[in-house]
């Protein structure tokens, strides 16, 4: 299998690159005139500076130099070139930051001393923000908002996500954990090869993909917005309830007062209708009477109405906001997850309570639907996993209890945050107390390497530890 380019230029300097591997020294007249005229031709490819640069160095090796090594180098540039017009700056990006890693987690392997690891985690941390740069540049060109390579289960990839494991790497270099440091480097590599196959998606997948993740982030967002009300109707349930006990204890104050009126029998006096005498009142009550309720109505505060409205609008608001998700998410996946259904009968419930007037029976129906959105996300991700899955090497479905009682996701990964902060393996990564203290053992070791009047066996053994730092 070879590299497809699509661009002609591309093509052309990847036609004249295996020329020169088939034909050897007798194709070059031929490659040189084909190289002049493509650097007559700017505007073929972007009017790029670089581009018109390699092809005048190619012709002038070609022509002055026809050794086996000129030959090599020109093939060389010439693939560089060809990759620069196809994927700008992002392949060739990519190429170095990923044989700075291999030479990274070679000079690991190897025990190279800190100096050479330092200065190496430096020129990979160089090439990263190089790579990360070329990769929005990518990601415009292709009309995508975000990266691709999305695992479904998590929030959208950042660039900040890479650069978090890349200086965990080097801080634990720094203390000599090089297995956990190099354990790191691989889910970075991981990580980077998540991105690489997105970006092979073809394009509409890719869209697709865009489409999907929207949607599970407006389900999160929903999922947000349920809790925010929850919150709120249990506080409005709370000040109900102590409102109705301290009438009551004012009701029972009055009829106890022996200087007080007589005690009035429910429905009389003051909460007589005008016109009407209070023994017609007894075992009628009104809605609106003072210290009375209809049945099934919890009695409310003054100035409660205007709240208990506004929690069925918004309530309501997010039954219909729920509701678009769901047809949308129908014609996306092809189906919609069974807890969904379910979520939106509890929030129908949950409306009809607030509706009369009883907070205190809506909290149990929030809850219920909050937990149906928090499942629905579980099932949203596993049928992205399902779709998307086996094109950003993701495991979905099957044994999720078990991966998690092993401290595994139901995708296979650490719990240690994105992309598995927490290393698969055997080798346990430093917390940040530990390796604070690593490093103040690390301090207090070299400041004791310099005290010349110490036994010279003891600084010997302080050599030896510190040689591997």
């Amino acid at each position: 299998p070879q590299r497809t380019f699509n661009h002609p230029v591309a093509r052309a300097l990847i036609e004249q690159r295996r020329m020169l591997s088939g034909e050897g020294t007798a194709a070059i007249p031929e490659v040189v005139e084909v190289l002049a005229d493509l650097s007559l031709r700017p505007a073929h490819f972007y009017h790029d500076t670089v581009v018109f640069l390699a092809l005048s160095i190619s012709r002038a090796r070609l022509q002055h130099g026809a050794g086996a090594t000129d030959v090599a180098r020109v093939q060389e540039l010439l693939w560089d070139t060809a990759l620069r017009i196809e994927d700008g700056d992002f392949a060739i990006a990519e190429r170095d930051l990923m044989e700075l890693q291999d030479r990274v987690m070679e000079a690991m392997r190897q025990g190279a001393d800190s100096e050479r690891i330092e200065r190496l985690m430096e020129q990979l941390r160089q090439a990263l923000d190089e790579y990360l740069k070329a990769l929005a540049q990518q990601l415009e060109r292709q009309d995508l908002s975000e990266i691709p390579a999305l695992d479904p289960n998590m929030r959208t990839m950042e660039s900040s996500d890479l650069q978090d494991i890349l200086d965990r790497a080097r801080e634990l270099a720094r203390n000599g954990a090089m297995d956990a440091a190099r354990q790191l480097l691989s889910q970075l590599q991981k990580a980077l090869d998540q991105i690489r196959r997105g970006l092979a998606m073809p394009q509409h997948q890719q869209q697709q993909m865009a489409q999907t993740q929207r949607l599970m982030e407006g389900l999160r967002e929903l999922t947000q917005r349920q809790r925010e009300l929850l919150d709120e109707t249990f506080q409005q349930a709370q000040r109900n309830r102590g409102f109705r006990q301290n009438r009551q204890g004012q009701g029972n104050q009055v009829q106890r007062d022996p200087n007080g009126p007589t005690p009035l029998a429910p429905g009389e006096g003051q909460n007589a209708r005008p016109g009407q005498s209070p023994q017609g009142q007894v075992g009628r009550p009104q809605a609106g009477d003072r210290g009375q309720r209809m049945p099934g109505q919890d009695m409310s505060q003054p100035g409660q109405a205007g709240a208990q409205a506004q929690g069925v609008q918004r309530q309501e608001a997010l039954r219909r906001a729920l509701g678009e998700l769901m047809l949308q998410m129908d014609e996306m996946l092809g189906n919609i997850p069974g807890a969904m259904g379910k979520a939106e009968r509890a929030m129908r419930e949950a409306s009809r309570a607030l509706g009369d007037g009883r907070p205190g029976d809506a909290v149990p129906r929030q809850t219920e639907a909050l937990e149906h959105l928090q499942k629905s996300q579980e099932q949203m991700a596993q049928q992205m996993a399902q779709r998307f899955g086996p094109a950003l090497g993701l495991r979905p479905g099957g044994r999720s209890q078990e991966r998690r009682g092993r401290g595994q996701d139901p995708f296979g990964r650490g719990s240690g945050g994105a992309f598995g902060a927490a290393v698969d393996g055997d080798v346990e990564v430093p917390s940040r107390m530990e390796m604070r203290r690593a490093r103040e053992i690390l301090k207090e070791l070299r400041r004791r390497a310099g005290e010349r009047e110490r036994p010279v066996l003891e600084r010997d053994y302080i050599d030896r530890l510190l040689r591997q730092f």
